[in-house]
């Protein structure tokens, strides 16, 4: 490589040298057509001022003369210096020509007599007008050795261009064969280190070994196998450890599965529990307006009370999935309404308002109706006119907020503040049914659902209920 480089600084050394030689050989040729433009011009010069001093007779004009004779001399002299075909032959030609003028200018003011004077202004003037006219041959033979120039000009550049262009192509291709050896005295050892890693990919870690690299100046290499070799044999000693933390993190999982299992078995049995408490409660209330109707009409209209009231012992008491939806919800506050409706007859007016599009909103069983049988009990029983109770169920964004608004006797405020606590531990024995009720809804919302109740004493009572309405869970969630 080196000694490629060198050649090529000579060689650019010499392409240079060249170039400047004919580039200034090229100037040559420019510069002489300018003498030659010039020894013309000036020769004009030359005559017009010695045809001024023969009829003026200007000392002046015989000085400018002068001057300008030894300018073409000069001029002729840089031109007569070449040696191309027969040009210096023509310029010294060109050169007696100019001599002869001048000898006959000299005859010529010399002479006193008319006639001779008159011969030789004659011959001078031809020899003037001959040597004018010459200028166009002169000039083409100029352009033609510049042509010639600019010919053998180019033809040195090709040639140089050639040369180059072997050179730059000697030059890559001794890179690449020196960059190829290098490159393979790299990836010879690297190949091997993929093989190894090919088979630490398919679990052989006992057959890895390092491949030595064959250079003294590789040993940054020879390093990087010998560590992927210890690598490999560290990696083989961390997955077996591995292997033996997820045989023990199995039998973890296995014994937290076996636990959780246990837990929602549990939870499912509190579950069941709550729900059957109110089940007793209510049936005591249903049953004792059965017996003092039935006391007062006799046997009549009994049996339409009874359907009603089958209907929700069956819906009470057949609710194995632990999952109802809000329109049998509200069909079981239809059928207890009408019971109740039994009893106090048209001392309580009752409401629903809901969408259809609500229907489908999964819920525990048996929420809505313990809540309407504290407004009945608790709130407007004793009224004997103006009493009424509303079911309202709005929706906003993916949720579902149920109202349920009586105008009866209200709440005590210390009261209120227990039932709306987030616990949902009340006891009071007037609230088993809202207590029951509060923790189904937290077994099976967790904490996505807002419990709440407003009421002042003598101003009736608001109660709220806000639930998801895309629940997709099961019973019991804890």
């Amino acid at each position: 490589m080196f000694v490629i480089f060198i050649l090529i600084i000579l060689v650019l050394v010499l392409s240079n040298i060249s170039s400047y030689l004919s580039l200034s050989n090229y100037q040559k040729t420019f510069e002489r057509y300018d003498d030659l433009s010039n020894l013309f011009e000036t020769i004009d010069r030359m005559n017009s001022n010695l045809i001024d001093y023969i009829y003026q007779k200007n000392p002046v004009d015989l000085a400018s003369y002068k001057q300008y004779f030894k300018s073409a001399d000069d001029y002729l002299l840089k031109l007569v210096d070449i040696d191309f075909g027969d040009m210096k032959f023509r310029y010294q030609l060109l050169g007696n020509m100019l001599v002869t003028y001048d000898e006959h200018v000299g005859k010529m003011l010399n002479l006193g007599g008319e006639a001779d004077l008159q011969k030789e202004y004659d011959s001078f003037k031809r020899l003037k007008n001959l040597i004018i006219d010459m200028y166009p041959q002169y000039s083409k033979l100029e352009t033609t050795r510049l042509q010639v120039e600019k010919t053998r000009l180019v033809s040195f550049w090709k040639k140089q261009l050639l040369i180059t262009l072997i050179i730059f192509l000697v030059m890559v291709f001794s890179a690449g064969s020196v960059l190829i050896s290098s490159i393979r005295m790299i990836t010879r050892p690297i190949e091997g280190l993929v093989r190894n890693i090919n088979r630490i990919k398919s679990g052989d870690f006992n057959s890895v070994t390092p491949e030595k690299n064959p250079g003294s100046d590789s040993a940054e290499i020879n390093i990087l196998l010998t560590s992927f070799n210890e690598m490999a044999l560290n990696l083989r000693n961390y997955i077996n450890r591995i292997k033996e933390y997820s045989k023990i993190e199995k039998r973890l999982i296995e014994k937290e599965n076996e636990n959780l299992r246990i837990s929602n078995i549990l939870t499912e049995t509190r579950l069941m529990a709550l729900q059957g408490q109110m089940n007793p409660h209510f049936l005591f209330n249903t049953l004792s307006t059965l017996s003092k109707l039935a006391y007062i009409e006799g046997a009549e209209g009994t049996s339409d009370l009874m359907v009603k009231t089958a209907g929700l012992l069956r819906y009470s008491l057949e609710m194995s999935s632990k999952i109802s939806n809000l329109d049998r919800e509200i069909q079981s506050v239809k059928d207890y309404f009408e019971i109740q409706q039994k009893r106090v007859g048209n001392r309580i007016k009752f409401d629903i308002g809901y969408s259809e599009t609500l229907s489908d909103i999964r819920i525990p069983g048996m929420i809505l109706q313990p809540i309407i049988e504290n407004s009945i009990i608790h709130g407007v029983q004793d009224m004997m006119e103006g009493a009424r109770i509303s079911l309202e169920i709005r929706r906003k964004n993916n949720r579902a907020r149920i109202i349920i608004e009586d105008n009866g006797a209200g709440i005590p405020s210390g009261f209120i503040d227990e039932v709306n606590s987030t616990t949902g531990d009340f006891s009071s024995s007037n609230s088993v049914g809202l207590s029951n009720m509060r923790k189904r809804l937290m077994l099976f919302f967790g904490d996505d659902f807002l419990f709440h109740i407003e009421s002042e004493e003598n101003c009736g009572t608001v109660v709220i209920l806000d639930i998801p309405t895309e629940k997709t869970g099961e019973l019991p969630l804890v």
